[in-house]
């Protein structure tokens, strides 16, 4: 069955009466299929728009097998059927397509960069391009689509055959179909796509550049036209008096260069830090060891840190296991509990960690696991706790003396 689009001659209609065919189950819901339909189906990087068939919601418009399939939340008989679609996200649709399709071209027409793929997405689009633009090249680019946008050339949208289409001034790869459907930007673009765009450069509205990266070697642009530059430039507008009145600025000169000064200051400080980290847990593991006592073929350690990170502990046994043959019973004493590292060196037979966290939570109320060479976990501090710790080490020590 061929559903006639109707939404590509008309994108601006948003009620339209037509007939179900037909309707299957399918594992994510129901099928419909119309003799004609304003729903765009989704392709070309562009989603569909929400609406109702007969009151009952579409969840996902798309062909398959030759056929346009309207997903719905339950069954539909065969008759029948007013469309409506959400006109409103339907024109953001139109406003970010024809937008893209403008800023394609500029960027091609300036630079000779041609876009590698375009995605429409619920924040915000993007075009993926071969190679890197300047900030300069950016700014250039956007007042350029600018300019094509407050020109108002008149958009239209038009099928020919693939021959005809291989004779025309085509921007972009087209796809292999029986018609080729052109967008033709008056005297500026043509192009070969399928999905809805406005009827003139002017409903764009405006235009706004948020963002850039680069993604797997391409440099990604991300857009945003219409309503939603327009939100998005109030949005920045209050970040950046945010940040003026954060850096103490009277005015928006010289932020750009604070905050990069900032940023500096903060990598430093990450870096003094760093080493600040390496250095405690260097001058801990000397300690650690320093309390422990030789038994058997082991350095077995006890000890019973205040107030400290128990991933910090956690590092500090972790080296002292890598560094000598020893066993090491320790943790933290910090509000109200006590947070456990029981760890071992890999190079000998001897007790196993995770087997002796467990006993000792046999005598508390304790929680937590672990391995043959290392084990975490938490228990309530107290007497009772301390005495069952205590008793787990003179256990250990007996098995390695």
């Amino acid at each position: 069955m061929n559903t006639e689009k109707i939404y590509d001659s008309d994108p601006y209609l948003s009620e339209l009466e037509a007939n179900i065919i037909s309707c299957r189950k399918l594992p994510s819901g129901w099928a419909a299929v119309l003799d004609r339909t304003i729903f765009f189906a989704r392709g070309g990087g562009q989603a569909c728009e929400s609406g109702t068939i007969n009151g009952v919601p579409v969840l996902d418009v798309y062909e398959e097998g030759g056929e346009l399939l309207h997903l719905l939340e339950r069954e539909l008989p065969p008759g029948p059927a007013k469309c409506v679609i959400d006109m409103a996200q339907r024109f953001d649709h139109m406003q970010q397509h024809l937008g893209q399709h403008i800023l394609s071209a500029v960027i091609e027409k300036l630079f000779g960069i041609k876009s590698l793929i375009a995605r429409f997405e619920a924040q915000s689009s993007h075009v993926e391009l071969p190679s890197p633009l300047t900030d300069e090249q950016l700014l250039q680019a956007l007042h350029e689509t600018r300019r094509v946008i407050a020109a108002d050339l008149p958009v239209r949208c038009y099928y020919v055959s693939p021959e005809k289409a291989a004779t025309l001034p085509v921007r972009g790869h087209i796809s292999p179909h029986e018609s080729i459907r052109l967008v033709e930007i008056e005297g500026f673009d043509l192009n070969g796509c399928g999905g809805t765009h406005c009827r003139s450069t002017s409903e764009v509205g405006s235009a706004a550049f948020c963002g850039v990266k680069y993604v797997r070697g391409v440099f990604r642009l991300y857009f945003k036209f219409g309503g939603r530059a327009d939100a998005d430039a109030d949005a920045m507008l209050l970040s950046a008096l945010n940040i003026q009145r954060t850096l103490g600025s009277e005015s928006f000169d010289g932020m750009a260069e604070r905050v990069h000064a900032l940023a500096e200051s903060k990598r430093t400080l990450e870096e003094q830090s760093r080493v600040l980290k390496d250095a405690l847990l260097a001058a801990d593991a000397r300690f650690l060891k320093a309390c422990g006592r030789q038994l058997g073929d082991f350095l077995f350690i006890s000890h019973m840190f205040e107030d400290a990170d128990i991933k910090h502990i956690r590092a500090v046994c972790e080296r002292v296991a890598a560094e000598s043959e020893c066993i090491i019973l320790t943790g933290s004493r910090l509000d109200g509990q006590i947070s456990l590292v029981f760890a071992r060196s890999k190079g000998k037979s001897g007790p196993d960690m995770g087997a002796a966290l467990k006993r000792l939570f046999e005598l508390t109320e304790g929680r937590g696991g672990g391995s043959f060479v290392l084990a975490q976990g938490v228990m309530p501090a107290g007497d009772a706790s301390e005495k069952a710790y205590l008793a787990i080490c003179e256990e250990i020590m007996r098995v390695i003396g």
